[in-house]
């Protein structure tokens, strides 16, 4: 599959981030991904109903 140069890249850093992943934690409406120096890399937050 091929798409714009724009969202290939976004790809590319969202999955770099997901194999930068050490540690989450998951509260009422947001989960956190930590990398392994704490960093925060990720967050999803949960969708409103």
């Amino acid at each position: 599959m091929v798409c714009e140069p724009d969202v290939m890249r976004q790809e590319l850093t969202y999955l770099a981030l997901l194999t930068a992943f050490d540690s989450a934690s998951v509260d009422t409406e947001t989960t956190t991904v930590k990398d392994a120096d704490g960093n925060v890399v990720l967050v999803f937050l949960q969708s409103p109903n």
